[in-house]
C-alpha cells in the first residue's frame, strides 16, 4: 500500500509541476497566438486542479488511515 501511495503522490506532483509550466507557457503565448495560448492556459489550469485534488485526497486518506490504525 505504501509503495502505491508514494507512486500516486509522485505522479500527482509531476503533473502539478507540468501544469504550472503549462500555465506560464499559455500566458507567454497569449500576445502572439491568443487562441493557442488561451487553450493551453485553460488545459493547464484543469490539469493543475485535478492533480492537486488527487494529491490532497491521497494525503487526507493516508492520514485518516493512520488515525484508524492508531485507535
Amino acid at each position: 500500500m505504501k509503495k502505491t501511495k508514494g507512486a500516486w503522490l509522485f505522479f500527482a506532483a509531476i503533473f502539478i509541476t507540468l501544469a504550472v509550466i503549462g500555465i506560464f507557457q499559455g500566458i507567454t503565448l497569449l500576445p502572439t497566438h491568443p487562441e493557442a495560448g488561451a487553450s493551453l492556459f485553460i488545459d493547464a489550469i484543469i490539469i493543475f486542479v485535478v492533480s492537486a485534488a488527487t494529491y490532497l485526497g491521497i494525503k487526507k486518506l493516508s492520514s485518516m488511515k493512520a488515525e484508524i490504525e492508531k485507535e
